[in-house]
């Protein structure tokens, strides 16, 4: 005996050959709608969500400050500085293009940056002088760079940073010296890290959403 076929039509009605049809009701439609619609979101604008576990261990990566730097942190009112992501470094004299799986020259510098499976090499001519193991939560976003040239490798200042997915929240940025000496190395939160940018006498100062961090070399 042929089994009758069930369908829903396009009028939204539940059908079963030479059986009566059975309306779904709007409620149905609606729950259905808003699967589809967290299932579509989840892959789009850095949705989704990471393990718990990962998140937690990249919150708890270790944090560098070098005796050579000296930071300060004060409030400021919301909206002083404006979100930045990949375009994060292009008000300094000397950035490279973000890149994902491959290497990037800082341009008009010696200086180049790869980042390949979480793995973060800051290159001077072609000699590595710094590596380092992201954590896995960031994977979503290429890396970006900057450049701060002097008469001095010592004296130079390298910056890389890059962020999580959106629903994750976290940012990571390295500040390295030209021979690979790490002056500042922080998982932050996305709230701490909204902008970049370059100050007065070589000073970098991290914007966030309400605060203000200003990380400048001891003289």
């Amino acid at each position: 005996m042929v089994q009758p076929s069930k369908g829903i039509g396009l009028n939204g009605q539940l059908y079963v050959e030479n059986e009566r049809p059975v309306l779904l009701g709007k409620t149905t439609f609606v729950y259905l709608a808003l699967v589809v619609l967290v299932l579509t979101s989840a892959c789009v604008g850095g949705a989704g969500w990471d393990a718990t576990d990962k998140i937690e261990k990249a919150k708890r990566y270790p944090t560098t400050e070098s005796n050579r730097i000296t930071i300060q942190t004060e409030e400021v009112p919301p909206r002083t500085f404006h979100q930045e992501f990949e375009t994060v470094f292009t008000d300094f004299p000397f950035s490279g293009k973000p890149v994902d799986n491959g290497i990037a020259p800082i341009s008009g510098t010696p200086y180049s940056v790869s980042y390949q499976n979480f793995v973060l090499r800051i290159f001077r001519e072609k000699a590595v002088v710094a590596e380092r193991n992201l954590p896995e939560v960031f994977y979503m976003h290429p890396m970006s760079s900057a450049a701060i040239v002097t008469d001095s490798p010592k004296d130079d200042v390298i910056l890389c940073r890059t962020h999580s997915r959106s629903t994750t929240g976290l940012h990571y940025v390295l500040i390295t010296d030209g021979s690979g000496e790490i002056l500042f190395e922080k998982v932050l939160g996305a709230a701490e890290d909204w902008d970049v940018l370059l100050g007065s006498d070589g000073v970098i100062v991290i914007g966030g959403a309400r605060t203000k961090t200003t990380i400048s070399k001891r003289r």
